[in-house]
């Protein structure tokens, strides 16, 4: 083998290496470099997804070089691909959410340029997007509830009983309509079609209750309770009817009169004790009458022995109705 082709192979071979040394080594952002990273949406449901960009630029300003790689990372769920490259200064990936709901905070990175995600903070926007700013927060799921309202539709049912429509309204602290939250209802009384519901597009999720009885419903989502509804029995009105007997006292003969007994009976179907009788008007069948606070009173007659009388009371109620009710006896010897 001559100098020459000894010399060849000699640089052939270190050429290779070199080549692949290159093919090994990912291109990254230059020293003095900057990143900004951004999200499609600040909230997904669980299992949902959304997409997730880095761009990042050189100290001059200008774009880095296409093909930098770029390393994402998330506390929650996954991001796929774990590494992209840029192309015109942008690289994308797509954070996936697991089954469970929380915060994930998510951080992109390319040699030196870029943070550790945040370790603190609130609420379900991310932070704003500001050169330098390595990481975004991304509300997964029940995690980002702050709201939930409930109505229900009629608001009450017959006494014989009845179904009524469940609505539960999710929203979070900015007010969004959150979907894919899982919604759990509960009532005092009754059966719920389902226990729980997942909100649609719109934030909502409904069930049905039938009852027979007044009931009281919550909705649940992730910590938040809606306030309670009261889903109410609605019950006949009642009906106020009255009775009078008469109870006449032996007679004696050569008395001249003889004394009758007389009781008023009002009943109130179904009870309410908010109906009470409050006077009691008494025509005694003989020419006199007599007015009492309690339902009952006696009268003596002295004319007409042995004969039918009829006697009838006029009763004025609380809640303004008026009841008529009468009865005849026969009087004695007297």
């Amino acid at each position: 083998m001559t100098m020459v082709t000894r010399f060849s192979l000699v640089c052939g071979v270190a050429l290779a290496v070199v080549a692949a040394a290159c093919d090994t080594v990912p291109l990254t952002a230059p020293t003095g470099s900057s990143l900004t990273i951004t999200a499609a949406s600040s909230f997904v449901p669980t299992g949902g997804t959304t997409e997730v960009t880095a761009f990042v630029i050189e100290e001059s300003g200008t774009a880095v070089q296409n093909g930098t790689t770029v390393r994402f990372a998330t506390n929650l769920g996954r991001m796929e691909p774990v590494e992209a490259q840029t192309r015109n200064g942008y690289a994308v990936s797509t954070f996936i959410a697991g089954d469970s709901s929380g915060v994930a905070d998510i951080s992109a990175t390319s040699g030196g340029v870029g943070t550790s995600p945040p370790t603190n903070g609130s609420g379900d926007d991310p932070p704003a997007a500001t050169p330098g700013n390595s990481s975004v927060r991304i509300t997964v799921g029940a995690a980002a509830v702050e709201t939930v309202v409930l109505a229900a539709n009629p608001g009450s049912v017959p006494a014989s009983g009845g179904t009524v429509d469940l609505l539960a309204t999710v929203v979070s602290a900015n007010g969004r309509s959150l979907s894919g939250v899982l919604v759990t209802f509960a009532s005092s009384e009754g059966q719920l079609s389902s226990p729980t519901a997942v909100t649609d597009t719109n934030g909502q999720a409904r069930t049905t209750l039938t009852t027979t009885r007044t009931a009281s419903v919550t909705a649940s989502a992730g910590a938040k309770t809606s306030t309670a509804v009261t889903v109410t029995r609605r019950d006949p009105n009642s009906v106020a009817s009255a009775t009078v007997t008469a109870t006449p006292v032996t007679a004696v003969p050569g008395s001249g009169g003889q004394t009758v007994n007389f009781t008023a009976t009002v009943t109130v179907t179904p009870a309410d004790a908010s109906i009470q009788a409050t006077r009691f008007e008494w025509d005694f069948g003989d020419g006199s009458s007599r007015t009492t606070n309690g339902p009952t009173t006696s009268h003596v007659y002295t004319t007409a022995p042995k004969t039918a009388k009829t006697v009838t009371v006029t009763i004025s109620l609380t809640n303004g109705q008026t009841l008529v009710a009468s009865t005849q006896f026969l009087l004695g010897d007297f």
